[in-house]
């Protein structure tokens, strides 16, 4: 009998970034920018991706706000979580500047975090305020 090829090898790409992995973590794990109060975030052709990585072994958050980079101390306590504050590089983009600056404000009030899948949400005492999709490197 011969079976298919497929059944004898992975039908699956080898660039499969966008997969949905178990267990994904909020630390070490790269979350780019894709909602912002109930907006969805582009990334401008001439901008940068917006980003954050939490990374566990310094307690310490980092990433870029669309034109500066960022970065923060951080404590986790359950689904709880305080960042804060917040130091970025001073640039100016003009286009970029009223996302980024939402952007900032968002995570220093975030007080809850919950993924769901690929996703990353920040929540003030009231809503969810931003909106992450986690990005795999190879």
């Amino acid at each position: 009998m011969v079976l298919p090829l497929c059944m004898l090898i992975s039908c699956t790409s080898q660039n499969n970034n966008n997969a949905i992995r178990p267990n994904l973590s909020l630390e070490n794990t790269r979350w780019v920018l894709r909602s912002l109060y109930d907006q969805k975030i582009f990334t401008p052709e001439s901008g940068k991706e917006a980003y954050i990585i939490f990374t566990k072994q310094t307690n310490r958050a980092a990433g870029n706000a669309g034109c500066n980079t960022f970065f923060s101390s951080y404590k986790i306590i359950k689904n709880n979580i305080k960042l804060g504050p917040v130091a970025r590089t001073r640039m100016f983009c003009e286009q970029q500047m009223d996302t980024e600056n939402n952007f900032i404000k968002a995570l220093e009030a975030a007080e809850k975090f919950r993924i769901e899948g690929d996703r990353l949400y920040l929540s003030d005492s009231t809503e969810a305020v931003v909106g992450f999709e986690a990005v795999y490197m190879n």
